[in-house]
């Protein structure tokens, strides 16, 4: 005869058991075998950090933590995906330290140079759908860019410029040898003789009254201005705001919240962290006002002119949402045709560094980064099936910061790879606090 005991025993784990496989937040499995009641729950479901708790990834957060120990951040957040499902996500520390709110899967992040592959998108839906074409050119009377702002150049060469060279970085201009204009705000007010911040159109009467340093398409010469003009060659093409046209795209992939970032604390959008810079980043001019010192992620940038080419907030997960869809992988449905990302990620050269969007593309996959004050980004793809995104609200400095990031993920990866748990969180609400 069996204990009375122990019969009670294996029934109570048995209805635990049935509770935590109905309750659980758990999500579809690679083998798609969940019945379509639950997967009516699991959309009702939000993504909390706690559904990353997965055993085998404690390994992960203990190095993120130490990662945010060590250089002392305030917070970060973190998307991985296998084979087109989002396996993990998270987020790590303070979203807002002074207030106490811990972030979560939620929260958005200036993505700096990561905009630049999301204006790539909207530029290549574009030519996707014969709207635009990679070697129109995009300023002058027979540009893209016609009106009255655009054809007073002062090297004729300006007007040869196509759109490809805009996106690959080969139209002409040389941020190592004169600077970038969109970063050197006063200089631009005070050349012009206008009142500081100089809108976007301010910087192109700049641009336009100086010679490009190469001949179009002759050299690389990484350049924030040409991505944000890229935005206005969208909003020309669309008839819309670039930033609506974007908004748009984003929406038929679920991506909802990102939007551009604005230079003040004052005006953060909805679930935007809060920003922090290392103890040992020196103060800038403030863009308003060259008589005082600010940090340089509150007043010390000129985000409104950055635009396209910087200026957008997104969480890890959103930037996984688009990968997904930009990959050229059929488990994930594209939303840009097979040619169109066979394009975006095969290099003009042999360095990788002339790719459309990316930062860089090599046989292994494509890679984008992002540094501004305040915060640092990464997004990657690679061809054996994994992508992931990576974001903090404090920067370390303007060159380890992305440097440090690859490290602490090529650990993360390392210890995780054949761990990875089999779900899928994507169609999961993040949280809306």
């Amino acid at each position: 005869m069996i204990n009375k005991h122990l019969t009670l025993t294996l029934l109570s784990q048995l209805l635990i058991l049935i509770f935590f496989v109905q309750c659980t937040p758990n999500v579809e499995s690679r083998q798609n075998n969940i019945a379509p009641v639950f997967k009516q729950a699991i959309a009702r479901q939000v993504l909390h950090n706690n559904l990353s708790d997965h055993k085998p990834m404690k390994k992960a957060d203990s190095l993120v933590n130490a990662y945010l120990d060590t250089f002392q951040l305030k917070g970060a957040s973190m998307a991985i995906v296998k084979d087109g499902q989002l396996v993990y996500a998270k987020g790590y520390g303070y979203a807002d330290k002074e207030a106490g709110v811990k972030v979560h899967p939620g929260h958005k992040f200036r993505i700096a140079s990561v905009s630049k592959l999301v204006t790539a998108v909207a530029v290549m839906k574009l030519i996707d759908e014969k709207k635009l074409a990679l070697n129109d050119t995009v300023f002058g009377k027979a540009g893209i860019l016609n009106d009255s702002l655009y054809t007073t150049a002062v090297d004729q060469r300006m007007y040869q410029i196509t759109v490809r060279q805009l996106l690959n970085h080969t139209a002409g201009w040389c941020r190592k040898c004169v600077g970038d204009p969109i970063f050197r705000p006063l200089e631009v007010a005070r050349k012009l003789g206008i009142k500081s911040p100089p809108s976007l159109n301010d910087v192109t009467r700049f641009v336009f009254a100086r010679k490009l340093w190469y001949a179009p398409g002759s050299h690389f010469g990484y350049s924030n201005y040409g991505y944000a003009i890229l935005g206005e060659v969208v909003a020309k093409i669309a008839g819309v705001s670039y930033e609506k046209y974007v908004q748009g795209l984003l929406a038929k992939l679920d991506i909802k919240g990102m939007r551009l970032s604005k230079n003040l604390l004052k005006d953060r959008a909805p679930l935007e962290v809060k920003y922090y810079e290392g103890k040992d980043v020196p103060k800038a001019r403030s863009v308003y006002n060259p008589r005082q010192k600010v940090l340089r992620m509150y007043g010390g940038n000129n985000l409104d002119a950055l635009a396209g080419a910087g200026a957008w907030i997104a969480s890890p997960v959103d930037l996984m949402k688009l990968v997904t869809a930009i990959d050229g992988f059929d488990n994930v449905p594209d939303i840009l045709s097979k040619d169109i990302v066979h394009q975006m990620m095969t290099p003009d050269d042999e360095e990788g560094k002339q790719v459309l969007g990316w930062r860089w593309c090599s046989p292994r996959g494509c890679w984008r980064t992002g540094s501004l004050g305040g915060s640092d980004a990464v997004v990657t793809t690679l061809k054996n099936g994994i992508s992931w995104a990576f974001v903090t609200n404090t920067s370390i400095d303007s060159r380890s910061g992305v440097r440090e990031i690859y490290g602490v993920m090529a650990q993360v990866l390392k210890a995780t790879k054949s761990q990875l748990p089999d779900v899928n969180y994507f169609g999961l609400k993040p949280p809306q606090k």
